[in-house]
């Protein structure tokens, strides 16, 4: 957009006014041996919104982090600096000075919804929506109805809607219940369904970048934007990736890894296979075929001779079946094994790119690439995030970490 002569800086909108404490309380990082480790906040939030939280809280994870990572190049360093900077100030506030750090030069406007400008900002249009929360709800309802994502129910619903107004409370809020109006003075807070119209009323969006689940669940919004007197942004899909272990690209013909992300102990499966002597796996396959070739030969002799003998030769080729497969087992086994043993960082893979079953941008901390490649990763993430575009790309990057100071 620069390019094309329109002034742009990137924003982040933070939700640090949410009160989903549970939501932001974990997170995890790699070991060095591809292991996973997870931490979490676990002094109650008891309703307080997030983005007010101490940042001491963080420092529990914060020295599990060093314990962990004792000779990396980059990240826990700078999560000090920042951490020293802003002292006992919330997490909203620790989030931006990450995002600033990591941004390194490049402007980039935080915006917290938690912050009291923002919030007084914000009262004329959700007091415009306050007393009309159940039309709102009935026609949201009305959209939901034609979502035809397969296999998927609608991301909102009018229940949503009718919830889309909070009352401040002291450190916290409440649902403003969608029958009662505002009190005179008080101050009202959105939820999901307000939240991308009041960003765009607020700021002047020219493009809103966004994940898939997002995408969804604005895809319902036009009655809100109808209410609001306005348009909707376009939708600009963010760029999204998974890391790969270092182990991953450490010189052995690894398998294809969008079959890995998929079915990880599969991959590892066949790779193990692979890595063995070539043609030994055909080999003893061929053991069984040429076996049972043999029996078959045999077979229309001895029919002649006695039935029992047929039975006899079907036998032996059940139990050949069954001590071959138990051969190809044990040899599946053994190659899984030295697969392991030569590259120790796999032993977790399936953790490693799928955490508890979820993305890695759910549950992996963002200073993840820097543990092992320094500070040079944010170059390196941001010419991936260039090039990714420039070739018209869309879904999920792949790429490997590399302990060598360098990624692909």
């Amino acid at each position: 957009m620069r390019a094309a002569g329109r002034p742009t800086i990137a924003a982040f909108w933070c939700v640090g006014d949410d009160t989903d404490h549970d939501e932001v309380s974990s997170s995890s990082w790699p070991l060095e041996n591809g292991a996973v480790r997870r931490v979490r906040d676990e002094v109650p939030a008891e309703g307080r919104r997030i983005g007010g939280l101490e940042v001491a809280r963080m420092l529990p994870s914060r020295a599990q982090l060093g314990a962990d990572w004792p000779d990396s190049r980059g990240g826990p360093e700078a999560l000090d600096d920042d951490l020293r900077r802003l002292g006992n100030g919330g997490w909203s506030g620790f989030l931006r000075a990450a995002l600033l750090h990591l941004a390194s030069g490049e402007p980039l406007l935080f915006v917290d919804g938690n912050d009291p400008a923002v919030i007084e900002a914000s009262q004329p249009l959700l007091r415009r929506f306050a007393p009309e929360r159940r039309a709102l709800a009935s026609e949201i309802e009305s959209v939901a109805r034609g979502w035809s994502a397969p296999g998927a129910s609608p991301p909102l619903s009018g229940e949503e809607a009718l919830r889309s107004l909070y009352l401040l409370a002291g450190s916290g809020r409440s649902i403003l219940d969608p029958d009662t109006q505002p009190p005179r003075g008080g101050t009202l807070l959105p939820n999901v369904v307000l939240r991308p119209a009041l960003q765009e009323h607020l700021l002047p969006v020219a493009r809103v970048v966004c994940g898939g689940a997002e995408i969804a669940y604005r895809s319902l919004l036009g009655p809100v934007y109808a209410r609001a007197g306005m348009e909707s942004a376009p939708l600009m899909p963010r760029f999204a990736a998974t890391f790969f272990p270092p182990a991953w690209s450490s010189g052995a013909k690894a398998p294809d890894p969008r079959l890995a992300l998929e079915d990880p102990a599969g991959a590892l499966d066949r790779w193990a296979w692979e890595g063995l002597e070539p043609g030994l796996a055909e080999r003893v396959r061929d053991l069984r075929e040429t076996t049972r070739g043999r029996l078959d030969d045999l077979r229309g002799s001895l029919a002649p001779i006695d039935a029992s003998l047929v039975q006899t030769i079907e036998s032996v080729g059940a139990k050949i079946d069954f001590q071959v497969g138990r051969l190809e087992e044990a040899l599946h086994a053994k190659a899984r094994l030295l697969l392991r043993r030569s590259h120790p960082g796999l032993a977790d893979l399936r953790e490693f790119l799928i955490p508890r079953g979820k993305p890695q941008e759910r549950s992996f901390t963002l200073w993840t690439p820097f543990l092992w490649e320094g500070p040079e990763a944010a170059v390196q993430l941001r010419e991936a995030v260039a090039a990714w575009f420039d070739r018209g790309e869309r879904g999920h990057a792949l790429l490997a970490l590399n302990d060598r100071g360098a990624s692909s």
